[in-house]
């Protein structure tokens, strides 16, 4: 069933199976994540039998939807130069065949090859952080059909999304005392996490965060303190 919604882009990650999953906060305060085909295109430059021995080595690899030869422009060089375009179905197959590429071929050139997931969805549909989107999707599958970005990045007062914000921070400054407990604040209501069981401390936490499911989690000394004790080497 078709439906149209407006909303902030939140987040996105790439999928292997779905190409890349969005996350959006919608204006009646809800989450929605949908999926969405991004396939992805990479270039490779060299000599051409190297170039040939690269066709022959990505011959029925996953994901593969076509190669080609092309002309693009080099900004560093004066004429066009003659490439082999890879066209992949989602960036997780194309990372992984670069890679394959990049180890067996390690004297060719490669364009456009290691981009973020985040940087070729912009490129293609002009999204960016908090984009306000209008989105038509299939809300049984989650399948989105098109994004129409109604907004620029460069928005002096942009419309701001309804954030659920998680701020943690210890009930006093661990540089000059060891903390005995986290406080936990959101949306004006606060709660106490005491520190008597280190060892059962990620558990809380964990169980906390799934209860307040926050959409941005605020530290203070979270790098100098807080995560090296979460995360001990």
């Amino acid at each position: 069933m078709e439906s149209q919604a407006r909303g902030w882009l939140l987040d996105l990650y790439e999928d292997e199976q779905d190409g890349v999953r969005l996350w959006f906060i919608l204006d009646d305060h809800s989450r929605i994540c949908l999926h969405w085909p991004l396939p992805v295109t990479f270039y490779v430059f060299g000599p051409p039998e190297r170039l040939h021995a690269v066709c022959l080595a990505v011959r029925g690899a996953a994901g593969l939807i076509r190669q080609s030869r092309a002309e693009k422009t080099d900004v560093f060089k004066p004429e066009p130069l003659s490439v082999l375009r890879l066209e992949m179905d989602n960036p997780v197959r194309q990372r992984r065949l670069f890679q394959q590429l990049k180890q067996k071929f390690p004297d060719l050139i490669y364009y456009d090859a290691d981009l973020g997931v985040h940087i070729h969805h912009a490129a293609k549909h002009g999204t960016f952080p908090m984009a306000l989107c209008d989105l038509r999707y299939d809300a049984e599958t989650g399948e989105l059909f098109n994004l129409a970005v109604r907004n620029e990045r460069w928005d002096i007062f942009p419309l701001e999304p309804p954030l659920r914000v998680l701020s943690i921070r210890p009930d006093c400054d661990p540089k000059k005392k060891d903390p005995v407990a986290l406080i936990f604040e959101q949306a004006g209501h606060g709660q106490v996490l005491r520190m008597r069981e280190p060892d059962r401390l990620m558990e809380r936490l964990n169980t906390l965060i799934r209860k307040t499911d926050p959409d941005l989690i605020l530290t203070e000394w979270g790098d100098d303190w807080l995560f090296p004790l979460l995360h001990p080497d």
